[in-house]
């Protein structure tokens, strides 16, 4: 009797240090393109795709040359954090595209901006463009600084973009030669 004594104490022991030891842990996929996924891995399949099922029972599919990297991390659910303004560590790229359209000029415009971010308030890009007046389109290359103003997600910013436009189509005053459009001063 005294022996099932010793072993049923032993076993609630060790049972119960075991549940202290061991903490909630999830899994964590990093994205190349810098999103993180949690959850829980459901299906693996060697050099090929991952799914995974988040908390709110969500199921993505994912290539493995989506993947940066799989973790194990601890469960940051029930840890009650303060939270913190969203601070880029890495640079990351973007893309801007614009179009505009003056209605008193009758000007059309379509730019597109890529570049990289550099912090957590600068952006730097080079972009290229077609702007439509009425009798001349040009065709500006230029480099964009943005300076954003707040650390939000929505925020103003002062641009200052530098470069050089160059006349592509002139409307007025021109001759056809050989099928392209030429100056006549």
């Amino acid at each position: 009797m005294k022996c099932l004594y010793k072993i049923l104490v032993t076993l609630s022991l060790f049972f119960s240090m075991n549940s202290f030891s061991q903490q909630n842990y999830e899994d964590v996929i990093y994205l190349k393109n810098y999103n993180i996924i949690h959850g829980m891995i459901i299906e693996q399949i060697p050099n090929e795709s991952i799914k995974i099922k988040t908390k709110d029972n969500n199921v993505f599919y994912f290539k493995i040359s989506e993947i940066e990297k799989i973790t194990k991390e601890v469960n940051t659910n029930d840890i009650v954090k303060p939270k913190k303004n969203i601070v880029l560590s890495k640079n990351r790229f973007f893309n801007i595209t614009e179009f505009a359209y003056g209605f008193s000029d009758k000007v059309i415009g379509l730019q597109t901006i890529n570049g990289v971010t550099l912090g957590e308030s600068i952006s730097l890009g080079i972009g290229i463009g077609y702007d439509k007046y009425p009798d001349i389109g040009l065709c500006p290359i230029f480099l964009d600084f943005r300076y954003f103003i707040t650390k939000n997600n929505i925020s103003p910013f002062v641009e200052l973009p530098v470069g050089q436009s160059f006349i592509v189509d002139y409307f007025a005053n021109t001759d056809n030669v050989s099928g392209f459009k030429q100056i006549l001063l």
